[in-house]
């Protein structure tokens, strides 16, 4: 048998191993990718409010901004929703009044300064959450989430998050 390296007596001391363990990993960090906009989730999910990733598309005066999977959140009230995929984050924040308003970042890539984009409507479709008015398209589906870590809410919000 012939051996790119001779077999070692010690396999966690000898340099083949450290080429295995790197053949093992470097597959999974590719997979993940280092710009990669959603958390690693792999639970399904058909709770909306649980869900912490999503299959995104966002939509802004005709312009498909996002169709790809980015972090997703419903607040338990289902008073404000946001998806986040990067450079673009919108939100949708309903008043009390039951008025639902949509907000974009214009593409800056920051959440505190947001546009208003005017009322938008929440749109009933299979298996999808969506907002919709006339410049604004936000929908997401295929719901993911992770296992909730310690000091984490119901949906694996951080316990001093909104």
């Amino acid at each position: 048998m012939t051996y790119l390296c001779s077999p070692p007596h010690d396999a966690g001391a000898s340099p083949c191993a450290a080429m295995i363990r790197i053949a093992i990993i470097a597959p999974l960090l590719l997979a993940t990718g280092t710009g990669a906009n959603a958390e690693i989730c792999i639970i399904p999910t058909d709770d909306v409010v649980q869900a912490r990733t999503a299959k995104c598309l966002l939509s802004i005066d005709g312009m498909l901004l996002v169709d790809d999977r980015c972090n997703f959140r419903v607040s338990p009230d289902g008073h404000r929703t946001t998806l986040d995929a990067g450079q673009d984050y919108a939100e949708v924040n309903v008043t009390p009044r039951g008025a639902a308003i949509g907000f974009w970042n214009r593409g800056v890539g920051r959440r505190d300064r947001l546009t208003s984009l005017g009322l938008v409507t929440r749109v009933d479709s299979t298996g999808a959450y969506c907002y919709h008015d006339r410049r604004f398209d936000m929908c997401a589906s295929d719901y993911l989430t992770c296992k909730c870590g310690p000091n984490e809410l119901y949906g694996c919000m951080p316990a001093h998050a909104d």
